[in-house]
């Protein structure tokens, strides 16, 4: 993991396959660290939420996130994995959230479909 991680911090890695009513769409890779979340690794039912988990289990609260989208082609083992044709397009996604103390608690990786998803910004001054 990076940002504000150093090298060597022991991460738990969370891999998931991302569905909407059993349809894939995206690829998540989640580096969060063991320090702050002991066991996690060992969870044995699935994770429906990991906010809710993270919360519920370590009083850690998601406060903020900043995510960049970049426009990418789906090589061919993610547009297997996510359905599509190699080749279509996708988003690449990097997110980095702090809590409620400002501390790192995640890095993700996402590979999105491009043809489900939809970036909304709402800018206010």
């Amino acid at each position: 993991a990076r940002r504000n991680l150093s090298p060597g911090d022991p991460v738990v890695v969370l891999e998931r396959l991302r569905l909407v009513d059993g349809e894939p769409m995206g690829v998540q890779k989640a580096y969060l660290p063991t320090r702050l979340f002991p066991g996690l690794a060992t969870v044995g039912e699935p994770i429906e939420s990991l906010y809710r988990l993270l919360q519920d289990r370590y009083g850690v609260i998601p406060t903020r996130a900043i995510e960049t989208y970049e426009p990418i082609r789906l090589d061919r083992p993610m547009a297997t994995l996510l359905g599509v044709r190699p080749g279509a397009p996708g988003f690449s996604v990097e997110r980095i959230t702090r809590d409620q103390h400002g501390r790192l608690i995640e890095y993700v990786l996402s590979v999105l479909r491009g043809d489900r998803y939809r970036v909304v910004l709402e800018l206010e001054r």
